[in-house]
């Protein structure tokens, strides 16, 4: 075995193998690049969402600024006068922050933390210090935004205060001015945009958490971590900074600075909820692999199963060739492969020995060359016009030694071409020698045999003839004895000659009984389509002194019944068959004789049945035989030789005939004739 063709069962394996290889490869990569990819595009779109967010609270918070920006230069030009002008101060401070309806009170405090103005009050005045979460002390920050974180005080909502200082010209602090914003004002900011489920956003300042989503488990509670404080840096850097973060679970978030301000705005989400495409896409294609793997199995397992059926149906070829070889080389018939132009490609040992030559030296002879020189002009001399159904002839073939042999040759084309006549022929050839030896043997004993037979019948014929004669000379004289002399004969002489009367009638009907038989089924008369009914109405009429005489009753079969046949022999067989029914009555009943007749297809059935004396089972077939008889020559006259000649007739047209029996209780006589006639009669299938 070579190595291809170990090789070649593994080819499903190797080539499905790689296949599977390369499509959760490629899946592998497609996997990890769209993970990267998916996660860039999260990454980007949680910045964009910052810097979205950020531009919102830049807006809010700077619209907030202005205001405190110019309440803090007005109430620093005129704060001696409004210390005791307050009802103007206070009317002033409604007034400038009326276009922000986020702002639910405006506070202003003295250095001191003491409140001085209430928005929402006339009559409260440095009643209570305000806390210093609440509003931011830190004399460090003059000139700039203070922001406080979500507090709530008393009876107000939960806010967030702004704040800006108010300095004199000389540069003093002499008071704070807080607005108070809801802190549901920026909630309202964060669920204007489209964060996702997990999305989390807060609001830091420098010293901590300003405000949050309703859940921002993702994003530091106290403050922000150091590295996203250096935006609040004044040498930090301006823009957003976007991380992948593992705790206190895998998320990304983005810090991003309120530009202009110190805060700090950080928006998150969960790395799972991010990448949900991700998982999506790689499930789609994990389900579309192992659909495109199944594939590949199942046509690893048809590829398989496709070489199996090769590989058996060559392992078969090869034994198939291997039987045809030992066939052709041993078969006993002489079998040849030729061309169209006569020419010998191959040849068995049978061939050579039929031929007296060696197998070798025939291939590239023309088989013309070992055709007898009497036999050329036969078929093989126009090979190329071979019919597709073959040749079958005989001819001779001469043999090495010179001595010729005569062959039976079945020739075939196995055209190659589609029957175009290019192909090779393939002569089978059989040793007919002997067979043609004892053909024409049986051919001399067939012609000795008709001779024979012919002799046979001429000698019956004038041995009848012969007999005949003296016969009825014996018969006249024994005649004229007993009317001359039968007075003067005693009883027992005259007994005696009516013996020897009868003796020499009886013989007189066996010589003809036995003329009649040698001839029954050789009649030259031609075959003709005859109606069995006709026939049976003749052969009534002829017999009906003899019906009328035994008081019978015949009931003849209906319907018409064609056959070919001679009509001589159908009448002897209904003559002979309905004349035993008659002879053979019985003397305590009315004699009864039923003609039938049924159509088995190709032949047509006659019986012929009585209410006779019938016979035993055991005779049935004995008395079809010659000279055979049940009963005595006094009983019953009869040579014994009638249904015999019924035999002879019924079996010369390839029928049959039999009987059933039952003694005391008649008898029934069959026959069967082929409708066509004798088999030899008849003309072949079209």
């Amino acid at each position: 075995m070579t190595l291809r063709s170990r090789l070649r069962p593994l080819l499903p394996l190797l080539l499905g193998s790689g296949l599977l290889l390369a499509i959760w490869a490629f899946g592998a990569l497609f996997a990890t690049h769209s993970y990267w990819r998916e996660l860039e595009r999260a990454q980007g779109y949680n910045a964009r969402l910052a810097t979205s967010l950020a531009y919102n609270f830049s807006s809010v918070v700077a619209n907030l600024d202005v205001a405190l920006r110019r309440s803090e230069e007005t109430l620093a030009r005129e704060w001696q006068r409004y210390q005791f002008e307050r009802y103007r101060a206070l009317d002033y401070l409604v007034a400038t922050f009326t276009g922000l309806p986020q702002v639910t009170r405006v506070l202003v405090t003295d250095a001191d933390g003491v409140l001085v103005f209430d928005s929402r009050s006339r009559n409260l005045r440095g009643i209570y210090p305000l806390p210093r979460n609440y509003v931011s002390m830190d004399p460090a920050a003059n000139g700039l935004l203070l922001v406080g974180q979500s507090v709530q005080v008393g009876d107000l909502s939960e806010v967030i205060g702004f704040s800006r200082h108010i300095l004199s010209p000389q540069g003093d602090r002499l008071g704070t001015v807080t607005a108070m914003v809801r802190r549901d004002f920026f909630m309202a900011v964060f669920n204007a945009s489209d964060m996702g489920a997990s999305g989390q956003s807060v609001l830091y300042r420098q010293a901590g958490r300003v405000v949050e989503t309703p859940s921002s488990n993702l994003l530091p509670s106290e403050r922000a971590p150091d590295w996203a404080l250096k935006f609040l840096a004044p040498d930090g850097p301006c823009c957003a900074e976007t991380r992948v973060v593992e705790t206190p679970e895998p998320h990304l978030v983005t810090y991003h600075k309120i530009e202009g301000f110190d805060l700090l705005l950080a928006v998150a989400v969960e790395q799972d909820d991010a990448l949900d495409r991700w998982r999506e896409d790689t499930r789609n294609y994990a389900l579309l692999g192992g659909l495109l793997s199944l594939v590949v199995i199942g046509a690893m397992v048809m590829l398989h199963r496709a070489l199996e059926r090769q590989r058996q149906a060559i392992r078969l070829l090869s034994v198939r060739e291997a039987q045809l070889h030992s066939i052709f080389s041993n078969a006993g018939a002489g079998i040849v492969l030729l061309g169209r132009d006569g020419v010998i490609h191959a040849a068995n040992d049978a061939f050579a020995r039929i031929v007296g030559r060696r197998t070798a030296d025939l291939i590239g002879v023309n088989i013309q060359a070992l055709t007898h020189p009497e036999d050329l002009r036969r078929t093989e001399s126009s090979l190329g016009g071979i019919s597709p159904v073959g040749l079958v002839y005989e001819k001779r073939y001469m043999r090495a030694n010179g001595v010729p042999v005569w062959v039976e040759v079945s020739l075939t084309p196995q055209d190659a071409d589609g029957g175009k006549g290019a192909g090779n022929l393939v002569a089978v050839v059989a040793d007919i020698s002997e067979r043609r030896t004892a053909e024409q043997s049986l051919a001399a004993k067939a012609d000795e045999l008709a001779r024979s037979n012919t002799e046979l019948e001429q000698f019956a014929y004038v041995a009848s003839h012969d007999l005949q004669e003296p016969l009825r000379m014996v018969v006249s004289y024994l005649q004229l004895l007993q009317r001359r002399h039968g007075a003067d004969l005693s009883a027992d002489g005259r007994e005696y000659i009516t013996y020897a009367v009868q003796g020499a009638h009886r013989m007189s009907s066996l010589i003809r009984d036995l003329l009649d038989y040698s001839r029954a089924g050789r009649e030259v008369m031609p075959l003709t389509e005859v109606d069995a009914r006709d026939v049976l109405a003749d052969v009534l009429t002829s017999l009906s002194a003899s019906i009328a005489g035994a008081g019978a009753q015949v009931i003849p079969f209906d319907g018409q019944a064609l056959l070919v046949c001679r009509q001589t022999d159908l009448s002897r067989l209904f003559v002979n068959l309905i004349g035993n029914a008659l002879k053979y009555r019985s003397p305590d009943r009315v004699p009864e004789v039923v003609i039938g007749c049924e159509d088995l297809g190709a032949q047509w059935e006659f019986s012929v049945k009585d209410n006779g004396i019938g016979f035993p089972a055991e005779y049935q077939d004995r008395i079809f035989k010659l000279f055979q008889r049940l009963h005595s020559v006094s009983e019953y006259e009869g040579t014994g030789i009638g249904l015999a000649i019924c035999r002879k007739l019924v079996d010369s047209y390839g029928g049959r005939i039999w009987c059933s029996a039952e003694e005391g209780r008649g008898a029934t006589f069959y026959f069967q004739l082929p409708k066509a006639g004798p088999a030899e009669h008849r003309p072949l299938p079209p």
